[in-house]
């Protein structure tokens, strides 16, 4: 899961199914649920919370998502 520390968003990588889940945290509802490369191990966001680094191990890359177009 990442998450910056103001922000009442958390991005959270489904390894089991491909996708990463946005979830409010205010109201522990999810968002919107996203396709991404196979087998997301690892996320983190970037300091100003504009992207989002997402480890698709299987793909041997990392996905680069835009916090503001998803």
């Amino acid at each position: 899961m990442a998450s910056p520390a103001s922000a009442y968003t958390a991005y959270v990588s489904n390894e089991k199914d491909n996708t990463m889940t946005v979830v409010d945290t205010v109201t522990m509802q999810v968002v919107k649920t996203v396709d991404v490369g196979q087998r997301p191990r690892g996320i983190t966001i970037s300091h100003d919370g504009k992207f989002i680094y997402l480890c698709a191990s299987d793909d041997n890359m990392i996905q680069i998502i835009d916090t503001q177009t998803l």
